[in-house]
């Protein structure tokens, strides 16, 4: 899985131009990564893989990313491989409904240091460090508020995982 998560919100204009440029993985990176790159953004670093099995829950799939709770995290149209996933602004709202409806003591109830370690999640380190739980809730918090957010403006959200 992946341990470096970035988002960031931009205009349905601004994923247009970008899906119609000769380089759609190019322009799209370039939403994000740009020096004058606009529109709100959000970190998960270290927190996307634990985020994403406590999010599909015990017989999910982190793959599946027709769920809209996963392409909250990996994006749902992959536009070029090794390239940034999109989220357009019709998503971006489902999204936003999918994890406004997700009940947040789910995330702490499916939370299990040991149980993640012995699957290989990503970092790793949960059972020995009794502040992930936390982390993974004030991370869950802040996806929330950021799709919120997003889906409030039409915002449209391009995802870079590494």
């Amino acid at each position: 899985m992946y341990e470096y998560a970035r988002y960031r919100a931009v205009t349905a204009e601004q994923l247009t131009a970008a899906l119609d440029d000769e380089t759609p993985g190019y322009a799209l990176s370039e939403l994000v990564n740009a020096p004058d790159a606009t529109g709100p953004e959000l970190d998960l670093a270290n927190t996307y893989s634990a985020l994403a099995y406590l999010l599909a829950g015990p017989d999910g799939d982190v793959e599946d990313f027709d769920d809209p709770l996963i392409s909250a995290l990996a994006g749902h149209r992959e536009v070029e491989p090794d390239a940034p996933t999109v989220n357009d602004p019709a998503r971006v709202a489902e999204v936003n409904g999918a994890l406004a409806a997700f009940d947040r003591n789910l995330v702490a109830e499916r939370y299990d240091g040991a149980e993640l370690d012995a699957n290989g999640v990503m970092p790793g380190g949960f059972a020995a460090d009794p502040g992930w739980q936390d982390t993974l809730l004030a991370s869950f918090d802040q996806l929330r508020q950021f799709y919120d957010q997003a889906a409030a403006n039409g915002s449209a959200v391009v995802v870079v995982l590494d």
